[in-house]
């Protein structure tokens, strides 16, 4: 194994900058592609250049490599039994170099499964009752398999007591004193080896980790799945936005519809004709109601009942004249009451001429008079229309010539006169 900053042409105080400066120039120098004559030299050199590169452009895989760089650089075989299996060969590519063809008996799996099954005898050795160590597995290995040895690894802590490289014997102590101050020093120098192997571990795993074709695979499925999600989410989030614009929109339209309702409705009552006018009025009480309910609570009172009965009362039957070469016929034992004036009349012609006559009029007006005063006027009714064309009329009057009711239009008057036969005998 060679030092990275050999490798790179650096100085081991060199800047980031200095260190890819000098990656991308060996880089276009070694690139396979460039060097079709010995294409397999290149690539082992392009190889040991990205790595070494990786290694000290991370800052805490530096630091790491600058701690440990004399134990990396060692000689295999020279040293490495202190702490255990050698560790330290297994950080460079050239440990499985060529070793990536899963269908070659020794291959990047076999190389690391074969190291940690050293480290697991290693650690058996000191602790019989230690449970197997989870397998690297192959390259066909499920997720499974991997995954729990990167996470026992991962952690991984050295069950060994490293008693071996105790500096002092408490045996030769003098006293208990001095015993304990050796075991206190003894303990020390194990806590720092057992520290060391830990850290040594751990570091290998996460150098594996990144060539290890599986966890790169696993990983670039996860990215697939969740932009498949965040796609799913975005199109979800799109369909409620729609979704709730129609909602949004159909209220509105809804609005817009009943406001236009409303306003058409209040044009038609700014031209609503007379006749609209007059299904609102009561002739026989001379009041305006406000809406039909109104008038048709009013039609069934008894008030009402009871002015439209000397209404009645006060009209004349008219007289439809004979035709030629017809006589008239008289019963002279006929009877007639007249139940304004409460009298008893022998003949017909004789009622005629009582309906006519001045005290018959003044009586059937003052009944009249006193039937309308008892009319209770509804509430937000108008103003009655006699007063109105009393205070606001113009011209002659026109007024009912049997009961001398005065109207503001023809029409008004020939309505009253049809209504309650209130016509005058020719």
């Amino acid at each position: 194994m060679r030092c990275h900053y050999e490798v790179l042409g650096v100085e081991t105080t060199a800047s980031s900058e200095d260190i890819k400066k000098a990656y991308k120039k060996l880089a276009l120098r070694f690139h396979p592609d460039k060097n079709q004559d010995d294409q397999e030299e290149a690539k082992k050199k392009f190889q040991e250049i990205g790595e070494s590169y990786e290694t000290l452009m991370d800052p805490q895989e530096r630091s790491w490599y600058d701690q440990h760089r004399e134990s990396l650089l060692r000689p295999e075989g020279e040293d490495g039994d202190n702490l255990g299996v050698n560790l330290f060969p297994f950080f460079s590519s050239s440990a499985y170099e060529g070793c990536f063809d899963s269908e070659k008996e020794v291959n990047f799996y076999s190389v690391y499964e074969e190291l940690f099954r050293s480290i697991y005898k290693e650690d058996k050795e000191y602790v019989h009752d230690t449970e197997e160590y989870p397998h690297f597995g192959g390259e066909e290995s499920p997720p499974e398999i991997w995954q729990a040895f990167y996470s026992f690894f991962s952690a991984y802590s050295s069950p060994r007591s490293f008693s071996w490289l105790d500096q002092y014997d408490t045996r030769q102590a003098e006293n208990r004193r001095i015993a304990r101050l050796m075991e206190k020093e003894n303990k020390k120098f194990r806590d720092e080896a057992r520290k060391e192997r830990n850290e040594l571990v751990r570091e290998l795993v996460k150098f594996i980790r990144k060539k290890d074709k599986r966890v790169k695979a696993f990983n670039e499925g996860l990215k697939e799945k969740a932009a498949l999600n965040a796609a799913k989410t975005k199109e979800w989030q799109k369909k409620q936005l729609l979704e709730r614009a129609a909602l949004l929109e159909e209220a509105q339209s809804s609005i817009r519809l009943e406001d236009m309702e409303d306003e058409i409705q209040y044009i038609e009552s700014m031209y609503s004709s007379d006749e609209d006018e007059d299904a609102m009025y009561c002739r026989v009480c001379d009041v305006d109601f406000s809406n039909k309910r109104q008038k048709k609570n009013h039609l069934k009172s008894q008030s009402h009942l009871k002015a439209q009965e000397l209404s009645y009362s006060t009209s004349s039957v008219p007289e439809v004249p004979a035709e030629e070469g017809e006589e008239e016929t008289e019963n002279p034992e006929q009877y007639e009451h007249c139940s304004v004036c409460d009298m008893q009349l022998k003949a017909s012609e004789t009622m005629d001429k009582h309906v006519k006559s001045k005290g018959h009029r003044d009586h059937a007006s003052r009944l009249l008079n006193a039937s309308r005063t008892s009319c209770s006027k509804p509430k937000g009714g108008k103003k009655k229309r006699g007063d109105e064309a009393k205070i606001g009329g113009e011209g002659d009057s026109l007024s009912c010539a049997t009961c001398q009711e005065v109207f503001p239009s023809r029409n008004r008057l020939f309505s009253h006169i049809k209504e309650l036969n209130h016509a005058l005998r020719l």
